[in-house]
């Protein structure tokens, strides 16, 4: 909406004319651009914090890479896929990597590995959380910081 009324504005100036509108003119341009930046800056920062569960596999494959855990059966819940898990992030099977996104479960004792936003799910007491990831909570103001808080979770199954 912002940006329909700025080019509405903006397309008023230019079919005006006048010396004194062309100054006008450049004003609005060089006001829209500092727009733009200032909000860029504002709205990048928290956005870089929506994505909790992609960062999850990206840091499980990373302990899969340094030896710190094996490749294994990764089941992925709802909560961490809607929050940047992809099929582009899976590995090929090949890696030893596989995956899975079925719901309705009850039962987790046939994977090595969850990603989930919910540990204390009752029947996933075979695995402990091994690393929790921080996503966007909200904007404190007061104090001009983003909070995160944990919201996706990397379980291993204790074995």
């Amino acid at each position: 909406m912002l940006n329909m009324i700025s080019a509405v504005g903006m397309a008023k100036l230019f079919q005006s004319g006048g010396k004194w509108r062309l100054w006008l003119r450049f004003c609005g341009w060089c006001c829209l651009l500092l727009s733009l930046l200032a909000s860029t800056l504002v709205f990048l920062p928290p956005a870089m914090y929506n994505y909790p569960g992609g960062q999850a596999l990206w840091d499980l494959h990373q302990m899969g890479d340094s030896g710190v855990v094996q490749p294994g059966l990764v089941h992925i819940d709802a909560g961490a896929a809607t929050t940047g898990i992809t099929r582009f992030w899976e590995r090929s099977p090949e890696s030893g990597w596989s995956y899975s996104k079925v719901e309705g479960l009850t039962e987790w004792s046939a994977f090595d590995y969850l990603i989930t936003e919910h540990p204390d799910h009752p029947g996933k007491e075979a695995h402990q959380v091994m690393k929790a990831v921080e996503g966007f909570d909200r904007i404190d103001f007061m104090n001009f910081k983003i909070v995160t808080a944990p919201k996706i979770f990397v379980m291993k199954q204790n074995k």
